[in-house]
């Protein structure tokens, strides 16, 4: 008699993985995963941390190191669905936007439009 199958298989992509299994079954599989960020709202949160960083390349040095640290926050955040630690995060980038120079133009028209 012919050996069953035994594939373990893993896709990843930036922020999450998943992984499928095909034991002894050559018709089965079962699928796991963990830190997925696929949804709208996610990528939402990733679009304006990746405009902070872009922003923050052409900002002053103060202001620059806040934007670059907010991104990384808003990422965490979001990643471990911490929605009360999001809105402090957004809360904070808006007073940033406020006083902030010319430089965060992309930031500010992300966070136009999600208004």
């Amino acid at each position: 008699m012919r050996e069953p199958s035994r594939q373990f298989n893993i896709s990843a992509s930036h922020g999450g993985f998943v992984g499928g299994f095909n034991i002894d079954s050559s018709g089965a599989t079962a699928q796991a995963g963990g830190s997925n960020t696929a949804d709208a709202q996610h990528a939402e949160y990733r679009r304006i941390a990746d405009a902070l960083r872009s922003d923050s390349e052409s900002s002053t040095g103060a202001e620059s190191h806040v934007a670059r640290s907010y991104a990384e926050d808003l990422v965490e955040a979001a990643g471990s669905h911490d929605q009360a630690r999001v809105d402090r995060l957004l809360m904070r980038i808006r007073e940033l936007l406020s006083s902030a120079s010319s430089a965060f133009t992309l930031t500010r028209g992300i966070m136009d439009w999600l208004e």
